[in-house]
């Protein structure tokens, strides 16, 4: 995909990947007519949304596709579908706003920026599907949210692996959009989530409307990471206990229940921030350098190959002789976030900033040697000789006395 610009052949059909395109676009079309009229996500009548919802759908299926969504009556059931699911998500967007003091900022910010130092920098682009802030005197909170058409959760083992840095990356991102919007003021994580779009059943015999639709809440809440804060968490949810609208829940001290709790602070967002970046950069490093090895990973049940289209071409089985799974090692909090504080990766393996012949950073780990003894060897002799490197020839410098015939 990276390297040899593979994609899938194109068919006719509306694919779950067209279905979540069209979706998104609804969503993001029918906020932003709501906040450019100026009512609010939580007030605006049920009538009213669902009519605006309606008209989005019409208006962008005849554009995208149009001729394949209206091939069949299956695809017809599909377009009733999205407009039941986003009327849903608007709704429960409402409904968890009206319960806090945050606020959208802006939808589907696309997004290029530079991670990493020095030379050694990577560009990274994205689209955040929404940005809501919090402004309390000289400080802006901000929580960003991304929409999923599946189930998905924040995840930090996967995120410290450096598989599912996401919503990390989108973090910074959007720090870095508030910042320029609001000079002067501290810009500070409050959270990130995904919104699953669903539209749940719930069972219910005796309960009254309002428990059902608290059921509903509670099937909709968003899934994440909050700052652990206490007041940037009342300004996200101040129902108080365990809230319907973010991974949290609160004793009657006002403390939050570590074990139905999902809390980093404000120093844990920062320091997993920079983490991501280094593995982000590292990776991209290693991609643009020719790494290519086949290394998907098992987790449970669920493996990297499952939803992958490559599978043909790139012929990784188990059957294969070295054709193994990496399997996620578990750490405990303590363990973890010592070990991305200090920027230690999952095998204790610390990357090692050195010059190298052309004076710029460069990271080397331990795993390009046999052992760590042998890498501490060569961290010595490189230490030994960084004059030689500082005075070494740059490549550019080498091929021109190469061709001057000089060496």
């Amino acid at each position: 995909r990276y390297g040899v610009d593979l994609k899938e052949r194109e068919e006719f059909t509306f694919s779950p990947v067209n279905f979540g395109v069209v979706l998104h676009a609804v969503i993001r079309e029918v906020c932003d007519e709501i906040k450019k009229n100026g009512e609010s996500y939580y007030l605006i009548s049920e009538e009213k949304r669902r009519e605006m919802v309606k008209r989005s759908v019409a208006a962008i299926t005849d554009i995208y596709q149009n001729s394949i969504l209206k091939d069949s009556s299956r695809n017809s059931f599909m377009i009733k579908r999205m407009e039941d699911l986003a009327d849903r998500t608007i709704w429960a967007m409402g409904e968890q706003l009206k319960c806090g003091d945050f606020v959208p900022f802006v939808f589907e910010h696309k997004f290029n920026m530079e991670v990493g130092d020095g030379d050694r920098k990577q560009l990274m682009s994205g689209t955040i599907d929404r940005v809501d802030i919090c402004e309390n005197g000289t400080d802006v909170y901000v929580r960003i949210i991304d929409y999923k058409t599946g189930k998905k959760d924040f995840n930090i083992v996967k995120t410290y692996y450096g598989i599912d840095i996401q919503l990390m990356v989108y973090m910074e991102a959007a720090m870095k959009l508030v910042a320029k919007m609001r000079p002067g003021k501290n810009v500070i994580p409050a959270g990130v989530f995904y919104y699953n779009i669903s539209d749940p059943i719930v069972s219910a015999t005796t309960e009254s409307a309002e428990e059902i639709e608290d059921k509903i809440k509670g099937e909709l809440r968003l899934k994440g990471m909050v700052n652990s804060d206490k007041d940037i968490a009342e300004k996200m949810d101040n129902t108080g206990g365990t809230s319907l609208n973010i991974p949290v829940s609160r004793k009657a001290d006002g403390g939050f229940d570590s074990r139905r709790s999902k809390v980093m602070n404000t120093e844990q967002f920062n320091m997993l921030g920079r983490f991501v970046d280094v593995r982000a950069v590292d990776t991209a490093d290693r991609i643009a350098g020719g790494d290519i090895r086949r290394s998907p990973y098992k987790d449970g049940q669920f493996s990297s190959c499952d939803r992958c289209p490559y599978g043909a071409v790139c012929g990784f089985s188990v059957d294969l002789p070295g054709c193994n799974y990496r399997k996620l090692k578990k750490f405990d909090d303590e363990v973890l976030w010592n070990n991305i504080k200090e920027g230690v990766d999952e095998n204790g393996k610390k990357k090692l900033l050195f010059s190298d012949t052309d004076s710029n950073p460069m990271y080397r780990v331990y795993s390009g040697f046999l052992n760590k003894k042998e890498a501490e060897k060569e961290e010595k002799r490189v230490i030994n000789k960084i004059e030689e490197y500082k005075e070494a020839k740059t490549l550019e410098e080498y091929l021109e006395q190469l061709r001057e015939g000089i060496v």
